[in-house]
């Protein structure tokens, strides 16, 4: 393993936000669809 370069950190930031942001909409979708029932 080499020395991690701030771009890939920034990559990494990145994806970890976009996972996040797609577990938060499922989470939210879930809540909604509970709330309907």
């Amino acid at each position: 393993m080499g020395a991690i370069t701030p771009n890939q950190v920034r990559n990494l930031n990145h994806e970890n936000l976009l996972c996040i942001n797609k577990n938060l909409t499922l989470a939210q979708g879930m809540l909604i669809k509970g709330h309907k029932k």
